[in-house]
């Protein structure tokens, strides 16, 4: 279990837990609307480009490791997320009081789009403290929970990976779904090596005696946790390396990827 788990879920899942929901958490307003008003800022396209500065910042030897260390440690108080399966991107829907549609604000950032409503508000945090702030792209589009789940699973179709983000942790704000070239978290996770979301808390594995070698799921894999085994025939996946996302079972014609709990060894907070 990731360290989430452990400070803010009681020894299990801390997402699934209803009270990381409850605006009861926001104890200081100010604060709240604070890091929120720096979410959306940070992220508006401008000729300052800020994820360039600190890609070369994090380049520097010693210093950027040092500033990728402080970087991850302030963005598990403030907004850190973590990679869901689609199971998992379900129970949340059906717990939470209300889902809204929002547009994608790394969408924004990198590709300069600001109608793409790849995320999803959660709980009353969309009504109570988006509708207040400036919107772009048309603001909020409310959802029932089947229409979300709907939408998260043609997402999946699409070769998105879903992740659960906070604000002010351990409150929950939303859900994305996203890729590499799309996604602010996954550019600092993979390309500039400074974690900013946790891996999932499963794993997936491949069944030998089913796969048959088209390598439909190293070609989706973006975290680089498929390997090929040329003398085999079959493709199997690195424990270490999977994210556990399922983009895998999503792509594979004949149901050889499965889902399986994280190894005890490696659930461990150093793990990640």
């Amino acid at each position: 279990m990731c360290e989430f788990c452990i400070k803010h879920g009681d020894g299990k899942t801390w997402y699934l837990q209803a009270r990381n929901y409850s605006l009861d958490l926001i104890k200081n307003k100010k604060r709240f609307k604070d890091l929120l008003n720096w979410l959306l800022a940070e992220t508006k396209p401008s000729g300052d480009d800020g994820l360039g500065k600190l890609r070369s910042l994090i380049r520097l030897p010693i210093v950027g490791r040092a500033a990728s260390r402080l970087l991850t440690k302030k963005m598990k108080q403030d907004h850190f997320g973590q990679v869901i399966p689609l199971e998992d991107v379900k129970k949340v829907f059906e717990l939470v009081d209300a889902i809204h549609g929002f547009p994608c604000i790394c969408r924004r950032y990198l590709l300069h789009k600001e109608d793409e409503r790849y995320c999803f508000a959660l709980g009353m945090f969309g009504k109570d403290f988006l509708d207040d702030m400036p919107t772009f792209g048309g603001g909020l589009e409310e959802l029932t929970v089947e229409e979300a789940c709907a939408r998260a699973e043609a997402f999946e179709e699409q070769g998105l990976v879903h992740t659960i983000w906070t604000l002010d942790t351990p409150f929950i704000i939303g859900l994305c779904s996203c890729k590499p070239g799309e996604c602010l978290a996954m550019e600092m996770n993979l390309r500039m090596k400074t974690k900013v979301m946790f891996r999932g808390e499963y794993l997936f594995r491949i069944d030998p005696e089913k796969c048959i070698g088209c390598r439909k799921c190293l070609d989706t894999c973006y975290f680089d946790a498929i390997d090929y085994h040329e003398s085999k025939k079959k493709c199997v996946i690195n424990t270490y390396k999977c994210h556990g996302c399922g983009l895998c079972r999503r792509m594979c014609p004949v149901g050889a990827a499965y889902r399986v709990e994280r190894p005890a060894d490696m659930k461990t907070p150093s793990a990640y």
